[in-house]
């Protein structure tokens, strides 16, 4: 709330991007309360119950936890990183500005619990490792300004993260950054 107080103080009005990477659900992972004990089970180990940790590849490798619990915390960390950006909405709300915000969120990549490998499952999850939905299917979200036109887009290509900020700036009406990728 402090952050996001002066981040508007400074913008004083202006137009104003306001870019904020949330890695609460990136391992280790330490959900907060009222968090951390939201759906990992009372019955797993306490450090389980606190803090997303590596466990060693290995058939019965020591440290190994179950499917279910692990992604049960990594459902506690999406829930503090949901509660966060429940924040800003709210605090751009009470200052009137949330109908003429334009608010794009997105996740830079999804998660890996070795569905596809029971060998595997129980061990640390993982990102970047497949060319799986679980791993990349990913989460965009627009919200337009209450005023602003709506341009129907519809593209065959594959959409990548580095297309967003190009799209934005082209709905906008203004010229893409000058040697910046993306389309």
């Amino acid at each position: 709330e402090r952050l996001f107080g002066r981040v508007l103080g400074e913008a004083d009005g202006r137009p104003t991007l306001f870019a904020f990477h949330a890695t609460a659900a990136h391992f280790p992972g330490d959900p907060v309360y009222p968090f951390y004990r939201k759906f990992v089970p009372r019955s797993e180990p306490l450090d389980r119950r606190l803090r997303m940790h590596f466990a060693p590849i290995g058939e019965g490798a020591k440290g190994a936890w179950s499917r279910t619990a692990s992604e049960a915390l990594y459902d506690e960390l999406l829930s503090q990183a949901d509660a966060q950006l429940g924040f800003l909405l709210e605090d751009l709300k009470g200052r009137g500005l949330y109908d003429e915000a334009f608010i794009v969120v997105f996740s830079d990549h999804g998660e890996s619990f070795h569905g596809r490998h029971p060998v595997l499952e129980g061990l640390t999850p993982v990102h970047g490792s497949e060319l799986t939905d679980e791993q990349n299917q990913i989460l965009l979200a627009v919200k337009l300004p209450r005023s602003a036109a709506v341009k129907a887009l519809s593209v065959d290509a594959l959409a990548r993260l580095i297309d967003l900020g190009p799209t934005v700036l082209d709905h906008l009406g203004l010229p893409p950054l000058p040697g910046a990728d993306g389309e």
